[in-house]
């Protein structure tokens, strides 16, 4: 019989990863050639918070599938990702990045924050949302 507490163990990439794929699904699938994120009609529904997060985390996805060179995005890459006007955006960009959902890179480009990523997903989960 081996120790119970093994049960506990996961690998945490991996489920970071499915939590990752969970998130976005509902709203955005990725062009595999371009790594452009395509957004579905359930997008159209989201919060513009959440509407932000999706582009900054759907980039990161496709960054770590290898579609994109990097997960970087200005704030006019968001705006045209979004479809949400500049000023709507920078504001939301500057709320994420002072919940530390987004960093800057020190040059004005954003992107999800890995250490808090866990966080951002759980925000994008629908059934997370619904109890909220």
């Amino acid at each position: 019989m081996g120790n119970p507490l093994e049960e506990l163990l996961v690998d945490a990439d991996a489920l970071d990863l499915f939590r990752l794929a969970e998130a976005l699904k509902p709203y955005a699938s990725i062009d595999r050639r371009s790594g452009r994120l395509i957004f579905s009609r359930a997008y159209a529904s989201l919060a513009t918070r959440q509407k932000v997060l999706v582009c900054l985390v759907g980039q990161k996805a496709a960054h770590l599938l290898g579609t994109t060179g990097d997960d970087l995005l200005s704030p006019k890459e968001v705006e045209a990702c979004t479809g949400l006007p500049g000023g709507t955006v920078r504001a939301k960009l500057a709320e994420l990045k002072s919940d530390q959902l987004l960093v800057n890179d020190g040059r004005g480009k954003y992107r999800a924050s890995t250490h808090r990523l866990a966080v951002a997903v759980d925000e994008l989960l629908p059934e997370v949302r619904d109890i909220e």
